[in-house]
């Protein structure tokens, strides 16, 4: 079975691409020449080059796939045009997709769908009320769950439709630490809040994993959460995220309104020169700061899936 994998050049991409050729899938990947050079993907794998809002393009490479897994996410901000890059490709690859009969599409989505303000200890479900009100504000979750609506109303189940909910991805070279800084044989992580809040830290295999397994073994539908088992504090991960590389890292945590101050001032500057800021810093600062623990019962169930990539890093609680 032949897979187009969109968002190759991302951080889950390659390891969406590295688990599915192990699985036996071949592998053909939609890459933007402005974001991977030549040399930089598997010389193995077909590739078609272009953007993913250009129909054209996607017409080219959804010929002869019969699976698609839609990780591709270009970064927009709070004053990008709406409907986004993101929202506008994610339509036009459904529709090039049913039109040639691929029979399973995966979409990447995110917890964030279901808001991000604090919930206390509830444990979200797929069941859950999605987000609302302010947190639609954000334009990575509500792109998110823009797509997640539009895939859902388009598909009229004419192919099978898997929608993919991790937390925060890491793997062994990238993981929560926002910033490592060493100072007299210390190393210190640097990251936003307090540090005591609970995080729902994936790492990329096992995200890989959950999507090959339902690539291969799905029969319906799914929505799925892919989360940890466990859901240490944001200090936590960075203290065993470390011990785990080889490192002893104490956590330093700068108070969240501290670090919008701070954020203020530089949009100040930057506008006084002329220049547009480049991302959404309140949403940074929110999902920094989130304290939501989300349950993973249903992709176990389903596909016995286990998070044993991510179990490794509870090793030293």
């Amino acid at each position: 079975m032949k897979v187009l994998l969109t968002g190759y050049s991302g951080f889950l991409g390659r390891h969406l691409a590295q688990f599915l050729k192990r699985e036996g899938f071949a592998v053909k990947v939609l890459l933007h020449r402005h974001t991977v050079a030549k040399r930089d993907f598997d010389k193995e794998m077909e590739v078609c080059w272009g953007s993913i809002d250009d129909p054209e393009v996607i017409q080219q490479a959804v010929k002869g796939v019969q699976m698609v897994v839609h990780s591709a996410y270009n970064r927009c901000t709070p004053l990008s045009p709406r409907p986004t890059i993101n929202e506008i490709g994610a339509e036009i690859l459904l529709k090039e997709s049913v039109r040639v009969g691929v029979k399973m599409f995966a979409f990447i989505s995110s917890v964030v769908v279901y808001g991000i303000s604090a919930k206390g200890n509830s444990i979200l479900e797929e069941s859950s009320p999605l987000a609302k009100g302010n947190d639609l504000s954000y334009i990575y979750l509500s792109e998110k769950l823009n797509i997640e609506k539009m895939l859902q109303s388009l598909n009229k189940k004419q192919m099978k439709l898997g929608i993919f909910r991790p937390g925060p991805i890491f793997d062994d070279t990238r993981g929560p630490i926002v910033k490592i800084l060493k100072f007299a044989n210390r190393s210190f992580g640097i990251g936003i809040g307090n540090g005591r809040n609970h995080m729902p830290y994936i790492h990329a295999k096992d995200v890989a994993k959950a999507i090959g397994k339902w690539l291969k073994n799905g029969q319906k539908d799914v929505i799925f959460n892919v989360t940890p088992t466990n859901c240490m504090r944001y200090r936590d991960w960075y203290r065993n995220w470390g011990k785990v590389q080889g490192h002893s890292i104490k956590p330093f945590f700068i108070r969240a309104n501290w670090v919008h101050l701070a954020i203020l001032g530089i949009n100040i500057l930057k506008k006084f020169l002329g220049k547009k800021s480049s991302g959404d810093s309140k949403f940074a600062i929110a999902s920094s700061t989130r304290n939501i623990r989300y349950s993973n019962e249903a992709l176990k169930k389903a596909l016995e899936w286990t998070d044993k990539e991510t179990s490794n890093y509870f090793d030293n609680v």
